[in-house]
């Protein structure tokens, strides 16, 4: 199945992009393709797509995965997608807001999005969090939430998103995509990110540290990291605490939270438990 004419299936269905729900048709078949091969489909592959809108995804995802669920919160275009899909007995198209959906109820799948850019972050923490059976996820993003996905430590784009993501999984850069290839166009470039679930080290309760953490590390970049944390109500520990603290992990005093590795919060979760 080729990809449709985007642009002829709004003039013929007098379908406009919605701004509320962050709607930017990809109407690039390159990119596409750029996509598929990073998320490494095969026949045997189970997805979840999230915001279908007219498609150009999906029919992709009918050629190559075994079957496709794709999620889709605006009604008019659902509604259009379940009838261009009715034959197609491996896509499911479902009508609904992907942020209230229960992923218990998918297992040993890959994730595949052009996210709407107002709910980047709540749908990326929700894949990662709730998606137990995860293989990857390959995701179009803002460009400037991409670079700080993927950021390093000791650079202006370091921050708490980048710690939190690289917990959960590995991160890399499939392409970056500038606004020609979308209808309507951005205002911003975009970017496809992939993300590949690794196992988790911590416990439960070292988690919750370990987030709350990296929040205190982050909320005043300026300060070192004996001030942040000893300064940050939700860890509750005195200054002597926190220089203690960093002793333990043979990080120096003055040292501050954006130059930490992930590891280094981890460590340091495990130290204050």
């Amino acid at each position: 199945m080729n990809m449709p004419d985007i642009r002829k299936i709004m003039s013929e269905n007098k379908i406009f992009a919605k701004k509320n729900y962050g709607q930017n048709f990809l109407t690039d078949f390159r990119v596409i393709e750029k996509i598929i091969a990073a998320a490494q489909l095969s026949s045997q592959d189970s997805v979840l797509e999230i915001g279908a809108g007219l498609g150009s995804l999906t029919y992709s995802l009918a050629e190559h995965a075994y079957n496709t669920v794709a999620f889709e919160i605006d009604t008019r275009l659902s509604e259009m997608l379940k009838e261009n899909f009715s034959a197609d007995k491996n896509v499911e198209i479902i009508s609904q807001d992907f942020l209230t959906a229960d992923l218990n109820k998918y297992e040993n799948y890959k994730i595949i999005a052009n996210l709407p850019y107002y709910i980047t972050a709540p749908a990326i923490f929700k894949i990662l969090e709730e998606g137990k059976g995860i293989k990857n996820a390959v995701l179009m993003v803002q460009k400037e939430v991409a670079q700080r996905i993927l950021s390093r430590p000791n650079t202006p784009d370091y921050g708490a998103m980048t710690v939190s993501v690289s917990y959960y999984g590995n991160t890399e850069l499939v392409a970056n995509v500038p606004p020609n290839c979308f209808v309507p166009r951005p205002n911003v470039d975009s970017s496809v990110i992939k993300i590949t679930p690794k196992k988790r080290t911590l416990n439960s309760e070292e988690e919750k540290l370990f987030f709350t953490i990296v929040k205190a590390s982050f909320s005043k970049r300026r300060k070192t990291l004996v001030n942040a944390l000893s300064s940050f109500s939700e860890l509750n520990i005195s200054k002597i605490r926190a220089t203690e603290l960093i002793n333990q992990a043979g990080l120096d005093l003055n040292i501050r939270g954006e130059t930490l590795s992930t590891k280094d919060f981890e460590n340091l979760a495990k130290l204050l438990k």
